[in-house]
């Protein structure tokens, strides 16, 4: 929820118009809730409502030039279909991309693709309980790019024509969704929300509907629902970006201006009043769910705009959640606890009501116990509130969120924005910048004390709850709902003591001896960066970006990654995936010491390992560097990797397991990478008796060795120069003693191969008989030693998508069109892969493999038309630009391109070499790669009926 400040009830940011409405408190349709509060609001955003009741937003913002994002709100969703339109809503999301008064069926993608704009159903549309929103991305600002937009939204809130050729593939393709989407997680959720809001409409209401009524209902009801809520006094344009305000306001007014409802009025759905029901219990057991105990508690729905009182609570919910989270963190940490994970959350459910829940993940067979601690860790806070440690780092963290936004206010993007304004419709915030943030949250600091901090969380224990929810892959002996409400009433009456107030440990990593300069400094001006050499032998690269203010990243690579591991011995690297080198802590401080030192810093420290590095990874506000520093090089030096750190990771393996084998997506995900390197052990996954029993030495020695020994690059990105940056530099990694020139190598090492035989591979899921999932790879090439042969690859992976959809989904009994990708290695000499992945159902295989050939054989016999490759190429130009705007392009681009003349001639030319690549060229490089002879398929089909077999 945003924060505001500004006078109430003003035209802002415009003069009043002709062709607008002041804005009013009581008028009908969506309300801008400055309009009703005590709280100003942020000047730069224009409000208006046209005659008809439209109503708008538009915000400019320079932050990215040229960009310009458009959001389409419409008051209406699930809780506003009829029991006999039950899924009506998210269906017209589909229809309208198919069919619309500007564009008939299939022109409105081709259309935005020439312009670089990608756009489609699941993508751009999404159906929320009480609100729908279409979204629409301009890569520039010109002219034509903005009257494509505007007919775009314009056609989305009254111009579709729901063609009926298209209208029974779509309503496969939302069949299909619900079929892919029927997971154990979605089936507990509707089935929780039964019995959270019992008597009231989303609790009969299924999220994305009922399949009969999207497969059956007649053409007729899906029109009369479109003409009914798709009126202009439900409706909102946000518009976001580098525009000129009154230029957008015309606009606006000439496209909308004359649109009028299609009806009367619109059904009024009564969503059901809340009511307590005091504490219960709800369990939900499946094959596939983790175990979780969820403790929650319940109240009304908030439907007061929001003013200064509600701004203040907000603060302190805020407060609340932190210190409790890092309690909970604090308590899930020890070696005896019965918990491996624990925090608290709140949930907002649109027109019905609000919750706080404790989300607690038991060790397995500590179920009970799990419980028992969480709900005394709950009373406990409840009755003797917080200590003043817990208050003050809690204070200081918020505090700092708050001023670390502020400064980064320049720079927000336009999607940020969008979704905010958007959002406070529903959320009835007023919008706001972050300096008025900081602002109110000064004058409103005296008020947000430790006591109002405990009497806050008071009041949220009196909410109506809680309701203990228990879920897992079996029931729990002894725990069914009524022993749980039992347990819990004898629980609520148990002795407390009260928590330990200790002080924070000071930070114990802030000198590393004595500092060293750089002995080089070279400035590569084409790509725009300083890079600096030091004695022993760590380099650095630094660019300086505008691109987010008050943003620094930086990376720390020990160069090697998997290239220093055999691609045959078996090696545990796959549970790096799941390990937290912070979580693990530093030899003199724990995890939650690091996190109390630092109350009041901005910082971040991950660890992964990449085919060519060991990186560490941090992320800070440019006067937080030099601690960023200090971070990194003490877990480079000294990562204390804590057993019972570990041990909770471990305990969590049995549900990523049992979840990730509930899809198809999962299975396939978890075996992609080892099929398609030729079982080569680096990423060869464990299986899960080899995690349980993988040893902490075992898994410190791996991170060890792939930290030492080796040459250090480090890359620093944002907004930062390279005299601020210096001073860290020196004071940490220039104090590192000599570091070797290389790093050892083994045989094999700098290798990875696509496989040439058992080019089928059929695996198995064990969720729903209609989920199946097909892959189809051929072998390609790397990205840097022919950078023109790379991009040409894109565009071949492009032009064989947009003929693709052009061919038809339905053909294959597919539910999307099969984005091909092509995937390219920056470190294998000689690796990369094209292919292509679709949901099917079980037995469509053959069908698609026969019509994916087909089509490829097309473009080796007919090369991509010059529209084909104009929107081809369009499209890989927008994605460009908007890499080019991240910090973290750059922060994956620098490392090794000093050293590396493909990879600095890639990122030079990138551009001009997608913008050169002929249609001979594509056909060329069709005929060259995609060989079916040598081609992997993938298979994912559910486990067959009576056996348990796992992939």
């Amino acid at each position: 929820m945003a924060v505001a400040l500004a006078v109430p009830g003003v035209w802002v940011g415009a003069d009043v118009t002709a062709y607008a409405e002041p804005l009013k408190a009581g008028k009908s349709g969506a309300q801008f809730a400055h309009i009703h509060s005590d709280l100003p609001v942020d000047p730069t955003a224009r409000f208006g409502r046209l005659a008809n009741g439209m109503t708008y937003v538009i915000y400019p913002n320079g932050t990215q030039p040229g960009k310009v994002v458009m959001r389409l709100r419409v008051g209406a969703g699930v809780l506003d279909e009829a029991d006999e339109e039950s899924g009506i809503a998210n269906l017209i999301t589909y229809m309208a991309f198919s069919g619309s008064a500007h564009y008939p069926q299939g022109d409105l993608f081709r259309q935005l693709e020439r312009q670089g704009i990608q756009m489609g159903a699941g993508q751009q549309a999404r159906v929320s309980e009480g609100e729908t929103n279409y979204q629409i991305t301009l890569p520039r600002n010109d002219e034509a790019t903005l009257e494509t937009g505007f007919t775009v939204m314009q056609d989305m809130a009254f111009g579709l024509t729901f063609p009926e050729a298209a209208l029974q593939r779509d309503r496969d393709l939302v069949v299909t969704q619900m079929v892919n989407q029927a997971r154990p997680l979605e089936r507990h959720y509707e089935n929780w929300l039964r019995t959270a809001f019992a008597g009231q409409l989303l609790a009969e209401r299924p999220q994305k509907g009922q399949r009969d009524i999207v497969l059956y209902t007649p053409r007729e009801s899906i029109i009369n629902f479109y003409n009914s809520f798709y009126r202009p006094d439900l409706t909102t344009l946000v518009i976001v970006g580098d525009v000129d305000v009154d230029q957008i306001e015309k606009r606006l007014q000439k496209t909308f201006g004359g649109w009028k409802a299609k009806t009367p009025d619109y059904p009024k759905r009564d969503p059901g009043a809340f009511t307590a029901k005091g504490p219960r219990a709800y369990t939900y057991f499946e094959p596939g769910l983790p175990e979780i105990i969820d403790i929650t508690w319940l109240k009304p729905v908030e439907m007061r705009f929001q003013n200064r009182d509600l701004v203040r609570d907000m603060m302190l919910e805020n407060l609340v959640l932190a210190a409790l989270n890092a309690r909970l963190e604090r308590a899930a940490a020890k070696a005896d606890s019965p918990i491996t994970r624990a925090s608290i959350n709140t949930g907002h459910f649109q027109r019905t009501g609000d919750s706080a829940g404790f989300f607690v993940m038991p060790k397995p067979g500590q179920t009970q116990e799990a419980m028992s601690l969480a709900v005394e860790l709950i009373r406990q806070a409840g009755e003797f509130g917080f200590t003043e440690a817990e208050y003050q780092r809690a204070a200081a963290d918020y505090e700092a969120s708050l001023q670390q936004r502020k400064a980064g206010e320049a720079t927000r993007s336009n999607e940020w924005l969008a979704d905010m304004v958007a959002g406070s419709i529903d959320g009835r915030y007023v919008i706001n910048t972050p300096s008025q943030d900081v602002a109110f949250y000064e004058s409103l600091k005296p008020q947000l004390t430790r006591e109002a901090m405990n009497a806050y969380l008071k009041d949220l224990l009196r909410r109506d709850g809680p309701l203990i929810s228990l879920i897992g892959p079996a029931p729990v002996a002894g725990l069914d709902a009524k022993a749980i409400e039992t347990h819990y009433a004898e629980l609520s009456k148990a002795k407390l003591s009260p928590p330990e107030d200790t002080a924070a440990k000071a930070w114990a990593y802030d000198d590393f001896g004595a500092a060293q300069g750089p002995v080089k400094t070279v400035r590569d001006e084409a790509l725009d960066y300083t890079r600096l050499t030091y004695a022993n032998g760590v380099t650095v690269n630094i660019k300086t970006t505008k691109l987010k203010a008050n943003e620094v990243v930086v990376t720390v690579r020990s160069a090697g990654g998997l290239k220093r591991l055999s691609p045959k011995a078996p090696t545990p690297v796959f549970a790096l995936n799941f390990y937290d080198l912070f979580e693990g802590g530093l030899v003199k401080m724990s995890a939650a010491e690091i996190n109390e030192s630092m109350a009041g810093v901005n910082f971040n420290l991950s660890y992964h390992m990449t085919d060519d590095a060991a990186v560490l990874f941090g992320q800070s506000g440019t006067k937080d560097f030099t601690l960023q520093m200090q971070v990194l090089r003490a877990f480079y030096s000294d990562a204390a990797f804590d057993p019972g750190y570990l041990e909770r990771v471990r305990h969590t393996v049995p549900s990523f397991y049992t979840y990730t084998n509930t899809s198809p997506s999962g299975v396939l995900g978890l075996h992609l990478a080892r099929i398609l390197y030729n079982n080569d052990s680096r990423v060869t996954p464990l299986s899960q008796a080899d995690f349980t029993t993988l040893s902490n030495e075992t898994l410190a020695g791996i991170v060890r060795a792939s930290l030492r020994d080796a040459p250090v690059e480090i890359t620093i990105v944002g907004d930062i120069t390279v005299d601020q940056a210096r001073p860290a530099l020196d004071a940490t990694f220039g104090t590192l003693a000599k570091l070797p020139a290389t790093y050892a190598t083994v045989d094999g090492g700098s290798e990875v191969h696509f496989p040439t035989s058992g080019l089928f591979k059929t695996l198995y899921h064990q969720g729903g008989a209609e989920q199946a999932l097909v892959l189809i790879a051929f072998p390609t090439t790397d990205r840097y030693t022919s950078p023109e042969t790379a991009v040409g690859l894109d565009l071949l992976a492009e032009v064989i998508s947009l003929r693709h959809y052009e061919a038809g989904r339905a053909e294959t009994g597919s539910t999307y069109v099969p984005l091909a990708r092509n995937v390219t290695s920056t470190t294998f000499k000689g690796f990369g892969y094209l292919s292509a992945t679709v949901q099917i159902y079980p037995g469509a295989e053959t069908g698609f493999y026969d019509s994916f050939l087909a089509l490829v054989d097309g473009v080796k016999t007919q090369p991509p038309s010059a529209d084909e490759l104009l929107r081809a190429r369009q499209l890989l130009l927008t994605r460009l630009n908007e890499e080019t705007r991240t910090n973290g392009y750059w922060l994956g681009l620098l490392p090794g391109a000093a050293d590396n003349p493909g990879q600095r001639d890639y990122a030079l030319k990138r551009k001009a070499l997608i913008e050169a690549v002929t249609p001979a060229q594509v056909q060329d490089l069709a005929k060259q790669y995609l060989n079916p002879d040598k081609a992997m398929k993938v298979l994912v089909l559910p486990v067959p009926k009576g056996e348990s077999r796992a992939s």
